[in-house]
């Protein structure tokens, strides 16, 4: 099972806050999308885990570092529509990810009760 992890970071407040305003434009609302996704990603990386290596420097010193294991494991799944900016962020930060893509949408003539609606899964590709 998942943990539920909140992002309490004012960047990341004041991001949301572009995206819930109805006066945003579709750019400005793309673009924090995009935004978005880097700052999900960053602390997604927080949890993964790393291990001590060593590395040289150009100028031969050699000096500790870490490598993130996990990093060649991710894969990112784009909800269309509004996931695709959400993607590009997460893309920035996950370079190496293999991608997948769902097609989905709100059933809206159902209506929305206690918080839930029905979703419609048109298409599905996963690596």
């Amino acid at each position: 099972m998942f943990e539920l992890k909140i992002i309490n970071r004012k960047y990341a407040q004041s991001i949301l806050t572009v995206l819930r305003n109805r006066n945003t434009s579709q750019i400005d609302f793309r673009k924090s999308l995009v935004r978005l996704g880097r700052i999900l990603g960053l602390e997604m990386i927080e949890d993964f885990e790393a291990e001590p290596i060593e590395v040289e420097t150009p100028l031969g010193v050699k000096v500790g570092g870490i490598r993130i294991k996990e990093l060649e494991n991710v894969i990112v799944i784009t909800v269309l529509r509004a996931g695709w900016p959400l993607t590009e962020g997460l893309i920035k930060i996950f370079y190496t990810a293999k991608q997948g893509v769902v097609v989905a949408r709100r059933v809206e003539e159902k209506g929305m009760h206690n918080w839930e609606f029905d979703v419609e899964i048109s298409y599905v590709k996963t690596p």
